[in-house]
């Protein structure tokens, strides 16, 4: 490890190589026959730690545990009692001798909470403690001043997220009552309690139209009203709390840009900056700390996030953080000092601490052998001496190709004993006024077709994480991806499209690996695991990317299913052949885009059903199009393809980096993921840069049908757009037959073409904005085979 420690120093500078702290030693807790993430620490009813972590072999998850000994840390054991489909568990003993682990487990496609606890020298049976028919999981512990657990959650009621806390015991829950008690998302709560006997729990919401944290506290069986803790215009999440030996409660949460997720102009990626902040509630008021970034080297601040705060036995506060380090900056930044092609993103994030000293915060300290993604958080928890132990996960990356994982694996490091240093100086601050942006009003549009309803749904099928290479240093993680999609989009269905290659560790050979589809699981189990009931659903999705000469161009695998498989075949006879019988479709992308571009020659009409016809890079309906694509080759673009007979319909999405500018519309016969898929496959779908609604058929056929023989096309139309509508237009065989200028939000026309020809035909829609959004439906066809 410390030969990548001096390679990341000397990327980022003499400074870390001669001032930083020496790299904290960490132990080696999992085994390379699994990949070992999620883990936890916490302390045993007899006073040792236990670590506990979701370890998966390849077809399932298993909840495997080691115990610290006066000889060294125990043997593996297996916690669950049969393997399934787990997440994050959670690790603390009760005042009466049980040592519990609680964990989020999945039961064809619903997540409740699962718990064990071990007494008397033995394992009890597994408990299930929720038995919501919605998700439940992101659950916190904290044991009271009496012995008695709490367990706090989230979880989905109705169809919004909650934060519920109940009494953990052994016959199940108790005491349960809902904390966060608001109409908007509540998110990930943190749980701790104060030697008064006083619980505080905190949480992040959406209720004032972005993320804040908010704080309770239960004392004497009643909870206190929500506090606002960090509640301003920024995205204000993943809070962390901890109890200090007066009872007051210590507050650490990081902090993104205003409007996060909110606009597309200008372009502000989902995981552009990342700063920390902390607080302190106590006796009904909120103090301030000193400032912790402000004291950070210069190379650590540009994204630190997902703290955790913690007190050691002697009283010190410290400050666990994950940390980006943007490897190849010099590279990149040399690249545009030359003229030269700009070079793509690559970080990697690992864990430090530090701590009050007595005048200020240390400067942190890296945890050895951290190297990890974006969203691994650590856990801390003090052992019976008073020493602080922190579990983290690492996956093995490397500075030279920091977009590939290796391994990962479970660690433990214990963090150094120091003497008192006391508390940093508190101040009283002005309780926040929250700033609150209004909620844009949900969309309920249906549309009666030949006998069919169906339902207007807007998606995304092509949006990248941190494990895509190209942009993944501020792409986001897969949480705070379904974080913007839930609530700062309000889509209605999302496909993250994450490049085969990287979530199987192929991007630079085909080599035979054991373990590697742990990315398309870990993907997959996400897509269940962010799915609000029938008001958000995830679909399963990759990216089979590749050149035009290679594999005929990026193409976006989409599955209604889960378990199907992440198919990395070269050409697209060899992918179509692979996802024969697989209920898929795939959705070419950067249609016209250069060596990327879609081979249109090898088009399939069974799994090509619709494609991308705009994302961040541009518009690629035709040359000299309106917000047309930067790159761009002549023959290769929409109106080209339909030229040649290519039958496909039409939507948009995002790529890389792009929020609240690219849109699938998809009308659907129910809300569900098979539906979903069906209109996809129906093609009635249409592309937008934003929530314009587009209703387009003829008679009693849907957009993305094609029409019986010797039927003309009569366009019936309605468009409804969030600004005034500058033009719209219908477009016949790349051609505009009608353009009007209706200077209006809501048009409704009919078409009957006044020339029809004699041979194929395709009429689709075009709607632009005065602010230049744009809507394309998809075409209806007339004539052909």
């Amino acid at each position: 490890m410390l030969h990548l420690l001096t390679a990341l120093s000397m990327m980022l500078g003499a400074r870390i190589a001669t001032a930083a702290p020496a790299p904290l030693p960490a132990e080696l807790l999992s085994t390379d026959a699994t990949e070992d993430d999620f883990p936890t620490v916490g302390g045993s009813a007899t006073g040792e730690l236990w670590t506990a972590w979701v370890a998966f072999d390849d077809t399932a998850d298993q909840i495997l545990l080691r115990r610290q000994t006066a000889s060294g840390w125990s043997e593996p054991e297996t916690v669950s009692p049969a393997a399934g489909d787990f997440h994050t568990p959670a690790v603390i003993a009760d005042g009466a001798g049980r040592t519990w682990v609680v964990w989020a487990a999945n039961e064809s496609g619903n997540w409740d909470l699962v718990a064990r606890y071990f007494a008397d020298g033995k394992w009890s049976r597994l408990l299930k403690l929720t038995d919501n028919p919605l998700n439940d999981f992101n659950q916190k512990l904290a044991r009271a001043a009496d012995g008695t657990v709490w367990l706090a959650w989230q979880a989905v009621d109705q169809d919004n997220y909650e934060v519920l806390l109940a009494k953990l015991t052994p016959t199940g829950l108790s005491d349960q009552q809902n904390v966060s008690q608001h109409a908007a998302d509540d998110w990930e709560p943190a749980l701790c309690s104060a030697p008064t006997g006083t619980l505080y729990v905190a949480w992040d919401t959406y209720r004032n139209g972005s993320f804040d944290v908010y704080l309770r506290e239960l004392a004497n069986g009643r909870l206190s009203a929500p506090v606002p803790v960090a509640a301003t215009a920024k995205y204000e999440a993943h809070v962390s709390l901890a109890g200090d030996p007066e009872g007051r409660c210590w507050i650490a949460w990081d902090e993104a840009n205003p409007n996060w997720g909110l606009s597309s102009r200008p372009l502000v990626k989902l995981h552009q900056q990342r700063n920390l902040n902390l607080a302190v509630y106590a006796g009904g008021e909120l103090l301030a700390c000193p400032d912790l970034m402000g004291t950070l080297p210069p190379e650590l601040r540009p994204c630190c996030e997902l703290p955790e705060i913690a007190f050691d036995g002697k009283g010190n506060v410290w400050v666990l953080l994950r940390h980006l380090s943007d490897v190849n900056k010099a590279q990149r930044d040399a690249a545009r000092a030359a003229g030269k092609a700009p070079v793509q993103t690559r970080g990697i994030w690992n864990v430090y601490a530090c701590r009050w000293d007595g005048s200020t915060w240390t400067e942190p300290a890296l945890f050895a052998d951290s190297n990890g993604r974006n969203d691994q958080r650590a856990s801390v928890a003090r052992d019976g001496l008073g020493g602080l132990w922190v579990a983290f996960a690492d996956d093995g990356r490397r500075p030279r190709r920091a977009e590939e994982w290796i391994h990962y694996n479970v660690h433990v490091a214990r963090l150094p004993e120091v003497g008192s240093a006391g508390l940093p100086p508190l101040t009283g601050v002005e309780a926040p006024k929250p700033f609150v942006r209004e909620p844009e009003p949900r969309h309920n549009r249906r549309a009666a077709v030949g006998g069919t309803t169906c339902e207007l749904l807007f998606g995304d099928t092509h949006r990248h994480t941190d494990l895509s290479r190209c942009a993944m240093n501020v792409d986001g993680s897969l949480i705070d991806t379904y974080r913007y999609a839930i609530d700062c989009a309000q889509l209605d269905f999302l496909a993250i499209s994450d490049h085969d290659q990287d979530l199987q560790r192929h991007r630079y050979d085909r080599e035979p690996r054991k373990l590697k589809d742990y990315g398309w699981w870990r993907s997959q189990k996400y897509a269940d695991l962010f799915t609000v009931g029938t008001r958000f659903l995830g679909m399963y999705g990759y990216e089979h990317g590749g050149s035009y000469q290679a594999r005929g161009g990026h193409k976006n695998i989409v599955y209604a299913k889960r378990g199907m498989p992440c198919v990395e075949e070269d050409s697209p006879e060899e992918l179509f052949r692979a996802l024969k019988g697989k209920d898929a479709i795939a959705i070419p992308h950067q249609l016209a885009d250069g060596g990327s571009r879609c081979d249109w020659s090898k088009w399939n009409p069974l799994f090509e059903r619709v494609a991308e016809i705009f994302q961040v890079r541009g518009s690629y309906e035709y040359q000299g199009t309106p917000r047309l694509a930067k790159v761009q080759t002549a023959g290769f673009f929409l109106w080209d393809a339909y030229a040649k007979d290519v039958r496909v319909g039409i939507l948009a999405s995002s790529d890389h980096g792009l929020t609240h500018g690219a849109y699938a519309g998809a009308y659907v016969k129910e809300r569900s993921r098979e539906a979903i898929l069906e209109a996809l496959r129906a093609r009635r779908t249409y592309g937008s840069t934003e929530t314009i609604e587009i209703d387009l058929h003829s008679g009693t056929h849907w957009m993305g049908e094609k029409l019986p023989s010797g039927e003309p096309a009569r366009l019936e139309v309605s468009v409804r757009g969030v600004k005034p509508l500058k033009e719209v237009a219908v477009v016949k065989n790349g051609n505009f037959v009608y353009q009007k200028e209706p200077n209006s939000t809501d048009f409704t026309f009919k078409f009957a073409d006044p020339e029809p020809v004699a041979g194929p035909a395709y009429y689709y829609v075009r709607a632009r904005q005065v602010d230049d959004e744009i809507a394309w439906s998809s075409p209806v066809w007339v004539g052909g085979p």
